[in-house]
């Protein structure tokens, strides 16, 4: 399994473009699949913020706060 597959996947399960997970919207939907697509990467794939923050052009802070804002969600 890839990243661009992931994110892929996330999109069509959030009713989003894969773009539009990259892109700089904080719309709720957008900002929900940018989440768990960060939590898969660093889960399924062990990617590290860095490299998902490369992906979705976020500072990798962002992506550890997206990763822990998703799992409390998931809980």
């Amino acid at each position: 399994m890839s990243a661009d597959f992931l994110l892929f996947d996330v999109a069509l399960k959030h009713g989003v473009a894969a773009e539009d997970i990259k892109s700089i919207s904080r719309r709720a939907d957008i900002a929900k699949a940018r989440h768990e697509f960060c939590y898969r990467c660093r889960h399924e794939l062990g990617l590290t913020t860095q490299v998902i923050g490369q992906i979705i052009n976020r500072n990798f802070s962002t992506v550890s706060a997206s990763i822990q804002k998703h799992a409390e969600g998931v809980q």
